[in-house]
């Protein structure tokens, strides 16, 4: 395949170090939340607390080496449950456009399960982000767990469906990738490339930290100086996998589906482990239509995009072939 498509070209970047410094976030743990229950609170969480292996939630997270990235997605919006001390779980509200938070990381420890204490921290979270102007939440969840969710208010409006890849057999055709060392123009540039995608939201901290992370890969299209699309190739554990790392193109943002095409066959060449995942959100027929197209993709799971009180009016998932994270925005 001619490295240039229609003018397009792809890039592969290097000296990902060069990404300018961290903006500091100051998290002030005194700012609890009180819960219906006199002894039951709730309390931000630290990146040091996101990060320690004690918190029992982290084992959800399949990105490996991505944690402090996922943390900076929202440092403000993740929670720890205490009752009397003793910690009993943990959620996540991550705040997105439009007055929309997303809801997921929900884990209640297994001897405090059935006593409602994950409600009650479901419920907490729900009340203080509209007191905070929150007006929309929204989730992912499996298609067994749409009836329950459908029974306090969630409605599905699309799905995220996952596809996985066995690259020693996969037969695609090769393509031309030059390397660019990223700068700080090249960074911002990036950023506000995602901005436009993201609905205007400014996601500078998250992508410093997920574009610098261990054995990550970065390919961006351009086309006259200006950024078309970019994909990020991370190592990943999926749940069913037995433990072995893979890896999964997260996020996958295009112009079109032509650029799209040719970022997945670049991502599938950068390849050091056995398996590729990459999803795609349902209401983009382009998305599953390309990727079923390539042909080296088997769909293996599909999980269900809920909104409460009402369905997002601003979805425009046109330019997004993969997600950040499953059902976290685009």
């Amino acid at each position: 395949m001619n490295p240039s498509l229609n003018e397009i070209t792809l890039f592969y970047l290097t000296d990902l170090e060069k990404i300018p410094a961290l903006q500091q976030i100051q998290i002030d743990k005194h700012l609890s939340i009180p819960t219906a229950d006199p002894n039951y609170v709730l309390q931000p969480m630290t990146m040091e607390e996101f990060q320690d292996p004690v918190v029992l939630w982290q084992n959800v997270i399949q990105t490996i080496h991505g944690e402090p990235a996922i943390y900076m997605d929202d440092p403000h919006g993740w929670y720890l449950g205490y009752r009397n001390n003793e910690l009993i779980g943990s959620c996540a509200s991550l705040k997105k456009a439009h007055k929309t938070a997303w809801l997921g990381y929900y884990y209640v420890q297994e001897q405090f399960r059935g006593k409602g204490y994950g409600k009650l921290m479901f419920e907490t979270i729900l009340k203080n982000d509209y007191k905070m102007g929150i007006e929309n939440h929204t989730l992912i969840c499996l298609d067994s767990l749409v009836p329950m969710y459908n029974s306090i208010g969630f409605q599905a409006y699309t799905y995220d469906v996952i596809f996985q890849s066995n690259l020693e057999n996969s037969l695609i055709s090769k393509i031309n990738i030059l390397p660019l060392t990223m700068s700080p123009q090249l960074f911002n540039s990036l950023v506000d490339y995602d901005k436009n995608i993201q609905y205007g939201l400014d996601r500078k901290n998250f992508l410093n930290l997920w574009l610098n992370k261990k054995e990550t890969h970065v390919i961006i299209a351009m086309k006259h100086d200006k950024i078309v699309g970019y994909n990020v190739i991370s190592d990943f554990k999926y749940p069913n996998d037995n433990n072995i790392v893979n890896q999964r193109m997260a996020p996958l943002y295009a112009d079109d589906a032509k650029i799209a095409e040719s970022l997945i066959v670049a991502g599938l060449q950068l390849k050091s482990k056995p398996l590729m995942y990459i999803d795609a959100d349902g209401s983009n027929p382009e998305a599953i239509k390309l990727i079923h197209k390539l042909g080296s993709f088997t769909q293996i799971a599909q999980l269900a995009r809920m909104s409460f009180p009402k369905i997002p009016e601003y979805y425009d998932t046109s330019k997004v072939f993969s997600p950040t994270f499953y059902g976290n925005g685009p």
